[in-house]
């Protein structure tokens, strides 16, 4: 079974689309190109440059920084950097 964790880096709202939240977590892509965490929360990879690199990490562990918006009721972490960690 792998273990990853998660740390909220900081709180900052967007606007009035929706909120943002920075954040790194560390953890795994899983099968369906979704990241998660040691509690199995699921996080929406979004579809940017690095978010598109990301979802080919599968079963990867991985450090993720990125910010988690909320925009039309759907939350999506929108990747900024992510590393490989090695065992």
């Amino acid at each position: 079974m792998l273990f990853v964790a998660f740390v909220f880096a900081s709180l900052s709202p967007t606007g009035p689309c929706g909120s943002a939240e920075q954040l790194m977590v560390m953890g795994i892509v899983n099968e369906d190109r979704q990241i998660m965490d040691d509690n199995d929360h699921v996080y929406v990879i979004g579809d940017n440059k690095m978010g598109q690199e990301l979802r080919q990490q599968v079963e990867k562990r991985l450090k993720v920084s990125g910010t988690l918006e909320t925009v039309a009721d759907e939350t999506v972490f929108m990747v900024s950097a992510y590393e490989v960690i090695e065992d």
